[in-house]
């Protein structure tokens, strides 16, 4: 019975919920683990059969955001069931989530970061690009994709500020500061010699004139990174790195949320927990009596 109902599923997936080849894999192996669990004769399954599985997911120390994703996995799959009257109920309604510990994002101190953004050639037109976005990256607190995606007319240097297109495409009016405003700036006459008579509407553009690439800027923060001693150097460190400083700089959180275009606060109160385990370190380490 599970295997014909599961190829019903797969289908499904694939026709109607255009879910990409990785995804559909994903759930399909996921699915399977836990129905090859059951007694293939029977023709129920019960909320202690998930949680059996759950359980032995747990003792193979699979980490609780796994966890939640293979039961969510399983989930829709018996709400697909349910829905068209295969099973009775849903075996997974009563069970909660493991809870996930959310991981708190890396910064890099302000030495860190000034090590950093005094590292490109800027008698180059490489370095001078590379300095130009980083220095909007951790200026301006932008994701990765928001950076490479502007458009030069996205910023008005009379009033200093950025328009900024990020996720939903959703529109946000961030600032620039000075010397992030100054490198682009000093940015711009070689992206015009690159460029030519050719016309492009990208702010940052590789040396085939076209747009700089997600992946192109990694490889070249990363390089950035290990050369001042930070290995594994990602865009959104210094995203994170830019909030941090913020915060501890006496910024309030519903000012931090709009500059980084978080729909909900509960998202930006992650760097509230940053900055207190930054206090206790300090306080461990200055303090007498700590």
């Amino acid at each position: 019975m599970w295997d014909e109902r599961f190829d019903d599923y797969m289908a499904y997936l694939k026709a109607e919920r255009s879910l990409s080849l990785h995804t559909v894999e994903g759930y399909a192996a996921d699915i399977n683990a836990f129905l090859s669990s059951l007694n293939k004769q029977r023709k129920t399954v019960r909320p202690k059969d998930v949680l059996d599985h759950l359980g032995a997911l747990s003792e193979q120390n699979l980490l609780p955001s796994s966890r939640c994703r293979k039961l969510s996995a399983i989930r829709g799959f018996f709400r697909y069931l349910h829905e068209n009257k295969i099973v009775q109920s849903n075996p997974c309604d009563s069970i909660v989530p493991p809870k996930k510990r959310r991981p708190l994002p890396t910064v890099l101190s302000k030495e860190q970061v000034e090590s950093l953004l005094a590292l490109p050639d800027e008698s180059t037109w490489k370095g001078s690009r590379d300095r130009a976005m980083l220095e909007l990256l951790y200026g301006s607190g932008l994701r990765v994709t928001e950076l490479v995606t502007l458009p030069v007319s996205s910023i008005d240097y009379e009033r200093g500020i950025l328009r900024v297109i990020g996720k939903g495409e959703k529109s946000r009016i961030v600032p620039i500061g000075e010397i992030a405003l100054a490198a682009i700036e000093d940015y711009l006459p070689h992206r015009g010699a690159i460029l030519g008579k050719q016309s492009c509407e990208d702010l940052f553009i590789t040396k085939r004139k076209k747009r700089m690439t997600r992946q192109g800027f990694w490889k070249r923060i990363a390089a950035y990174g290990r050369a001042i001693g930070v290995p594994n150097l990602s865009p959104h460190k210094l995203r994170h790195s830019f909030a941090t400083h913020l915060l501890g700089g006496g910024a309030d959180l519903r000012t931090i949320q709009l500059l980084l275009g978080h729909s909900d606060i509960s998202t930006t109160e992650i760097y509230t927990h940053v900055d207190r385990a930054r206090l206790l370190k300090v306080y461990a380490e200055k303090h007498p009596r700590a």
